[in-house]
């Protein structure tokens, strides 16, 4: 993707909604998230795990300081065990706390992630999935993992409602849109 590409995805693209989560889990656990009609972004502030989008062979590394972007509406599970999987759609309806956190698992968090999930125009998305690969991870010591991570850390404390929501929905993805192809530019 090139310099004229990156201006005409981003003149394109138009956030419909803007939803942000943090989550804190403990122990083994294994969650598996439906086909979607959106982008995820994702940091994780503490724990590893391994991410796997239905359809492909291997499974994804992801460790504390690594950022992430989903693109292909697939179904995908998230584990750092060999464990029954539980549905995304029903821990992040049910376990949800009095601050918007959701928690599984018994005991102190060990994983720890912020995540917004954006659903776009339908212009948009179609091309952002047609020049973007499923999966695009950010490492940890790149500078954009750094700038998306608060990014993330301050929508998922303050949700993005009321007057002027869709233009600060709009700046806050663009800017998370923006770190992201940055990375994907200057890593090739």
């Amino acid at each position: 993707m090139d310099a004229g590409s990156l201006d005409m995805l981003l003149s394109a693209l138009k956030v419909e909604q803007l939803t942000s989560v943090r989550t804190e889990s403990s122990g083994p656990f294994a969650v598996r998230f439906r086909a979607y009609e959106h982008v995820k972004f994702v940091a994780v502030l503490r724990g590893r795990f391994e991410l796997q989008i239905e359809g492909e062979a291997g499974t994804n590394a992801v460790r504390q300081g690594d950022c992430y972007m989903l693109t292909s509406g697939r179904p995908y599970r998230i584990f750092n065990a060999n464990v029954p999987e539980a549905d995304a759609t029903v821990l992040f309806s049910t376990n949800r706390d009095a601050n918007g956190v959701v928690h599984w698992g018994d005991g102190a968090a060990d994983t720890v992630t912020v995540g917004s999930r954006a659903t776009l125009n339908s212009e948009g998305a179609v091309l952002l999935r047609d020049k973007l690969i499923p999966f695009i991870r950010i490492p940890t010591g790149a500078l954009e993992a750094d700038r998306i991570r608060t990014i993330l850390t301050l929508l998922s404390g303050e949700f993005v409602r009321g007057s002027g929501a869709t233009l600060t929905a709009d700046k806050y993805f663009g800017a998370l849109l923006e770190q992201t192809l940055r990375y994907v530019l200057s890593n090739g």
